[in-house]
């Protein structure tokens, strides 16, 4: 399955739990890469490491957040729910990046 097919899954997925479990927001969005190796300054080589969940969509209730995870080729991997502190809202924002909110 390539990323354009994935993708469209995630957003039915997305759409899906939406309708049916109406939180206040959904969101598909797409880990980034971890750098694991850098050498020189300015970083001239820099190795990046990514993990197994590609994909996550975030399903964001009054009290806590659903997280979906889904590897590459939007297969669920599996669901958790966190606490939504603002802790978790800044590392959620700063190690993704958006491909669908509603």
């Amino acid at each position: 399955m390539d990323r354009r097919d994935t993708k469209k899954v995630l957003v039915q997925f997305a759409r899906r739990e939406f309708r049916e479990k109406r939180p206040l927001h959904v969101k598909v969005v797409a880990r980034k890469p971890q750098v694991k190796f850098r050498i020189g300054f300015p970083d001239r080589v820099s190795i990046m490491r990514r993990q197994q969940t590609q994909y996550l969509v975030l399903c964001e209730y009054e009290d806590h957040v659903r997280v979906y995870l889904f590897s590459k080729n939007a297969e669920l991997l599996g669901a958790e729910n966190l606490k939504l502190t603002p802790k978790l809202r800044k590392e959620l924002t700063k190690t993704t990046k958006k491909i669908w909110e509603n």
